[in-house]
């Protein structure tokens, strides 16, 4: 991905916006591996990515 690009899609959800994608990461488990669907000026693209983990204090 790069600057600028709009997430639309996570795992074959919709996002609308920052909230609905922090929901969507926040239900998958670290190390598993999601597809997110992008927007890069007019072109639709998609990626596949590997969640990581927070750390924790």
């Amino acid at each position: 991905m790069q600057p600028g690009d709009i997430i639309t899609r996570f795992d074959g959800q919709n996002i609308a916006n920052a909230t609905d994608l922090l929901a969507a990461i926040r239900k998958k488990e670290p190390g598993k591996q999601s597809v997110i669907g992008f927007q890069r000026g007019k072109e639709t693209k998609s990626t596949t990515a590997t969640l990581g983990s927070t750390a924790q204090r």
